[in-house]
């Protein structure tokens, strides 16, 4: 529940109970559990659903915002230009591990 909502920020009550074949107050009550720990809610009614509640939040160090990803191929850039092999590789490593799941 927190990787999906980490990834897609919002999530109906009914995706998680498609999900974990689990009833809506099942759901409910995950919820108000995590929400302990984690920046998440969850709003009834329309326009309703699950929600992470702080923008910059993502679970564990998954994920590069586009600022990052701008900022590290730069860097890898300059590595390359003046010949830094191993500043280049572990950039090029960081690059591989996360920017496929670079966020807007």
């Amino acid at each position: 529940m927190i990787e999906y909502l980490s990834d897609h920020r919002r999530a109906s009550y009914g995706t998680f109970m498609d999900m974990f074949g689990v009833s809506q107050s099942t759901v409910y009550r995950d919820v108000i559990a995590l929400s302990i720990m984690y920046p998440i809610d969850c709003k009834q009614g329309n326009g309703g659903g699950i929600y992470v509640t702080e923008e910059s939040w993502h679970y564990g160090i998954r994920h590069l915002n586009k600022r990052h990803s701008v900022a590290i191929s730069k860097a890898l850039d300059y590595a390359r230009q003046i010949g830094d092999t191993e500043q280049a590789s572990a950039l090029e490593e960081i690059l591989k591990i996360y920017s496929w799941r670079t966020i807007q």
